[in-house]
């Protein structure tokens, strides 16, 4: 335990961004078969009803910051669901503060909270606080964030209250970009990522491996914090030491918004991750080349995890485990911009009766696949198609 306190003090001055990872994972898929395109629910299943399931229960969730556009939409999907089901979503407010997510753990708990969908940022906080869970006979999913060690992955997946994991590809959403800055034909990089240790970087390291694999080159990683707007005379001063930066990624966008203050005037593309209403206008104006984001779908599939655990049928993979699932991420374009801004930002892109087969109560066919089949399934393109047919 002396072991594990060290590990979160030596970590408690990680800010984390908004969105956090596992390491390696594949974009859409876990254990399991081939996943093909899901069609929507539609009206296909009858709407769930309060009368022959369980309803009534209080589902915590904690937000790293509440008010800010993503926590809010992961608090927003979550409700899509438990409208429906008569529960209620009781959210934490952590405040950014990175020790209250872990104290989060035992405050759900002792709320009395009957089922949890945790934003558990890093490992050492998986290690202590999934026992929490699992000791109150409390059911916990994952949502967002996900444990990165196989072994304490591998434990959390033999508690009895664990009713799976979706997490965002961070490597995924760092390499579209890669892919983007490649096919825009950049040859020279400045990465602005996280600080060190936060899963976050990993997207610094999806970027650097495609970007370097095309032959471009890197020239510097910077973990300098946006926070307090340091980034912007760092981004000053790399532009100095390289003058041959022709393209900019920041692991969020904040990092690009500080730093279009000192591109203005020069050819140097800029790319981030997370797309929110205030910078959708600064990709259609020119100011922005790439953006990417949309991963907070996650939020549909943990609580649908959590339902089902909940009522009594938990969805296993083949392997007989709980689900670590990863939810992809569009790449946001001026040609997909203003659909985008419609279903994703305007909107919600599934509203109750698109995702309703994924829940036991609706569908007692339902397994990992239809989870696997939704996420593969998860694009504008395709969630256009299904609203405008």
């Amino acid at each position: 335990m002396k072991k594990i306190l060290a590990m979160i003090l030596a970590l408690c001055m990680i800010l984390a961004l908004c969105a956090c990872g596992a390491a390696e994972q594949p974009a859409a898929v876990s254990t399991g078969g081939d996943a093909t395109p899901a069609q929507s629910g539609g009206d296909s299943f009858p709407a769930a009803t309060t009368e022959n399931w369980p309803s009534g229960r209080t589902i915590g969730m904690n937000l790293f910051v509440a008010g800010t556009p993503t926590f809010e939409i992961f608090a927003t999907l979550a409700r899509v669901y438990l409208d429906k089901t008569g529960d209620t979503l009781e959210t934490f407010n952590d405040q950014q503060d990175i020790n209250q997510v872990l104290a989060d753990a035992e405050t759900m708990v002792n709320f009395g909270c009957d089922g949890v969908l945790w934003w558990g940022v890093m490992d050492p906080f998986f290690q202590v606080g999934c026992p929490t869970y699992d000791n109150a006979g409390v059911y916990f999913a994952f949502n967002d964030c996900a444990p990165m060690g196989t072994e304490l992955r591998a434990e959390i997946q033999d508690m009895e209250f664990f009713a799976g994991s979706c997490s965002c590809d961070n490597t995924l959403l760092g390499r579209q970009m890669g892919e983007a800055a490649v096919a825009d034909g950049c040859k020279v990089a400045l990465i602005f990522a996280n600080e060190i240790g936060s899963t976050v970087v990993d997207r610094a390291i999806g970027f650097q491996e495609v970007f370097e694999a095309a032959g471009g080159k890197v020239v510097e990683v910077s973990h300098i914090s946006a926070a307090g707007g340091e980034h912007i005379e760092a981004t000053r001063n790399f532009l100095a030491t390289y003058p041959d930066i022709d393209c900019i990624y920041g692991v969020s966008v904040d990092y690009i918004t500080g730093a279009s203050t000192v591109t203005a005037g020069k050819d140097i593309k800029l790319y981030g991750t997370d797309v929110n209403s205030e910078v959708l206008p600064r990709l259609l104006d020119g100011t922005f080349a790439g953006l990417n984001g949309g991963h907070w779908c996650s939020s549909y599939v943990s609580s649908a995890l959590l339902i089902n655990a909940m009522d009594g049928h938990k969805i296993l993979g083949a392997d007989g485990k709980p689900l670590y699932l990863y939810s992809p991420s569009v790449v946001v374009t001026p040609e997909n911009a203003d659909y985008y801004e419609k279903y994703f930002i305007n909107d919600i892109p599934f509203h109750y009766e698109d995702v309703q087969n994924l829940l036991y109560r609706n569908n007692p066919n339902v397994t990992y696949k239809d989870f696997e089949d939704f996420l593969a399934n998860y694009s504008v393109e395709n969630v256009v198609a299904m609203h405008e047919g």
